[in-house]
């Protein structure tokens, strides 16, 4: 999802109290949000609450959370390459 595809969710003030009924909605629309692709970043930023908040509601409604980073991380490198004293 590229920035400019801002993710379809509810704006939800700070204010207001998100649960029973309400909370499951919002549960739903984040978690359809997440799995075509938006970042649990985007979601709070589109909803105007935290990263906190949008990655508890999706752990509730029981979405697969992504790992960390994406594409664009590098593998690890073993620490032999890197270490100069390692090098003969």
């Amino acid at each position: 999802m590229q920035s400019s595809d801002a993710p379809q969710v509810p704006r939800i003030p700070a204010e207001v109290t998100v649960e029973g009924e309400y909370r499951a909605e919002v549960a739903r629309e984040f978690r359809a949000a997440y799995e075509k692709g938006a970042t649990i970043r985007a979601l709070a930023k589109a909803s105007g609450r935290s990263f906190g908040f949008v990655r508890k509601i999706l752990s509730e409604s029981g979405a697969t959370m992504r790992s960390r980073g994406g594409p664009w991380r590098r593998a690890r490198v073993p620490e032999a390459q890197t270490d100069p004293a390692a090098v003969s």
